[in-house]
């Protein structure tokens, strides 16, 4: 099989997979709107303050809408992995003749489709709440978003090695999802927190993301501005994904050899 069909043969997988619980896309489409209108709100709390000297409710959506957007991205690809196991087709799927690295990236097409959906979703509902794009550096945004994604993955790739291990992948996302909430200034400015949780901060992608994405859809997004957040983003995924892929296929291989590959 070419590298096409695969991918395509995993792209429907995935996608069919996904559309199997309509209701969950309702839901989903259903909370955006009431975290939309609730972010719309709470940007009223701010006054006349400007966090990062952004207006409070596009500082509020951009962060929502990106942050949404990369935990669909990372949860779809550990979900993946989790249903696999769940529904008995894990060992059999990587029976086949083909890569458990290979293997998970062709699974990386899905989750980046679903990611890129929501981004455009919240972008669209932001717009019709007010929020201006009239001076947003489309290149950048761009690229700060596909760096921003490729960030997920990664995360998303050593969520599922942890599942394929030991049968769970909560901890790594819970871990994960708290400390972008708590740390990397989705709602709030990262000046506001203490040194040593601006330093933590800045270890995070998400921060990175944050900062450039705003900079780009709000203030223009100058490459002079955002450069050093580009560039650690870059550094991020260019090390990561190929460090998440052969640790998802130490993975594979450490439960193939302690014969586990088709527990769930």
């Amino acid at each position: 099989m070419t590298w096409l069909r695969q991918c395509r043969a995993v792209l429907r997988r995935d996608f069919l997979t996904d559309i199997r619980y309509p209701v969950s896309f309702a839901f989903g489409f259903f909370d955006a709107v009431v975290v939309l209108i609730s972010y719309s709100f709470l940007a009223g709390v701010f006054g006349s303050s400007r966090p990062d000297g952004f207006e409070p409710l596009p500082f509020l959506l951009v962060g929502i809408a990106l942050t949404d957007s990369l935990t669909t991205t990372l949860v779809t690809l550990a979900l993946g992995v989790r249903n696999s196991q769940q529904a008995g087709t894990m060992k059999a799927v990587l029976a086949l003749p083909l890569e458990p690295a290979r293997l998970m990236i062709l699974s990386m097409v899905y989750p980046l489709m679903r990611g890129t959906f929501d981004f455009v979703v919240f972008a669209v509902a932001a717009s019709m709440l007010g929020v201006g794009l009239q001076h947003a550096n489309l290149p950048a945004v761009v690229l700060v978003f596909v760096l921003a994604l490729g960030s997920a993955l990664v995360i998303g790739l050593v969520s599922s090695s942890f599942a394929l291990v030991f049968k769970r992948g909560d901890p790594v996302l819970w871990a994960i999802g708290t400390a972008t909430w708590l740390l990397s200034g989705v709602i709030y400015p990262t000046s506001v927190l203490s040194p040593w949780l601006g330093w933590l901060s800045r270890l995070l992608p998400t921060t990175h993301a944050l900062a450039a994405m705003r900079a780009a859809v709000m203030d223009g997004g100058a490459w002079a501005t955002i450069g050093v957040d580009v560039v650690a983003l870059l550094t991020f995924d260019v090390i990561g994904i190929p460090a998440g892929l052969w640790l998802f296929t130490s993975a594979v291989q450490q439960a193939r050899r302690a014969g586990t590959l088709g527990h769930s």
